[in-house]
């Protein structure tokens, strides 16, 4: 994995005073901030470039306080205009299941939106499954392979990657937050 690819830079590109340096890093805040719980999924957000190319200050009613909040408006205006999407982790999964429980494993990596990418006979009775499976939908796993196998399964995971989520499991993941979005701030009234 590439981590710098995850990102999100901040440039300035101002030249002169056309706003004084101090109040640049309360920009600069007010965006980072934005970034720590983005609008889609309460999730941090990533991947994108924010570049600071102009602007007024007035020297008496220009404040840190202003700054930031422009900054965070600016935020909110220029979300939804790059096309916004949700990455989610998606894990290398290896599988050992008795050879003939073979084809239900592989039906059940499917279930879950997984992508079966090789199998090998480790024996005359075992096989091994390689996949890879979206995180959020391995959970109950180890369950599932105890029932295919009657307990002769076994497996593990690391990361591979973050990638963009099928589209209708974003619509359902974004309805989800603004749900509980909605519940918290019925609880806070």
């Amino acid at each position: 994995m590439n981590a710098s690819k995850y990102l999100a830079i901040f440039q300035n590109k101002i030249r002169g005073n056309e706003i004084p340096k101090n109040f640049i890093a309360y920009i600069e805040k007010g965006f980072r901030e934005c970034l720590e719980e983005g609008p889609l999924t309460g999730s941090a957000v990533c991947n994108l470039r924010i570049v600071l190319e102009g602007g007024k200050h007035h020297e008496v009613d220009s404040s840190e306080v202003a700054f930031k909040a422009a900054a965070q408006g600016a935020f909110e205006q220029a979300f939804y205009g790059g096309s916004p999407t949700i990455l989610q982790p998606v894990m290398n999964v290896e599988v050992t299941v008795p050879t003939d429980k073979t084809g239900s494993l592989m039906s059940g990596i499917t279930v879950r939106k997984g992508l079966v990418t090789g199998s090998e006979a480790l024996t005359d009775l075992d096989t091994l499954v390689r996949a890879k499976v979206p995180l959020r939908n391995m959970f109950g796993f180890t369950t599932e392979l105890r029932s295919i196998t009657q307990g002769h399964g076994e497996w593990a995971m690391d990361f591979h990657a973050y990638e963009e989520m099928p589209a209708d499991d974003q619509e359902s993941v974004k309805k989800q937050y603004v749900q509980r979005r909605a519940r918290e701030k019925k609880l806070e009234e």
